[in-house]
């Protein structure tokens, strides 16, 4: 019998959850919706949250610091990325040079290294 209930209360758990994240979806896709079909107050919400974010930045120093040590953070992995798209260009670029000149490549002597 006790078993029964907790399996009854984990089933309703679980119910509750999965209505909660209806329920999170449903109000995702209503504000994206509304937001969609009014743009001004779109514009006015994103108004307010760069005033609360400026805001928050200014009088919490641990916001701050973090804030500073992400935006590091970011601009460190975009620079690895656009080193290595930059990379990948140069190598597309030699390829296509050596595909527009007509070389024989079957009976020439060029290495690309990867």
């Amino acid at each position: 019998m006790d078993t029964k209930n907790k399996i009854d209360n984990k089933t309703n758990e679980q119910n509750e959850d999965e209505r909660k994240e209806r329920l999170k979806e449903y109000r995702r896709n209503y504000y994206r919706d509304y937001y969609c079909k009014n743009p001004d107050r779109r514009r006015e919400r994103c108004e307010q949250q760069k005033n609360l974010n400026k805001k928050k930045y200014q009088e919490n120093e641990e916001y701050r610091l973090n804030k500073i040590q992400y935006s590091k953070f970011y601009r460190q992995s975009k620079k690895i990325q656009n080193d290595f798209i930059k990379e990948r260009l140069v190598k597309l670029d030699m390829l296509e040079t050596l595909l527009n000149n007509n070389i024989d490549v079957k009976n020439t002597n060029i290495s690309v290294k990867a």
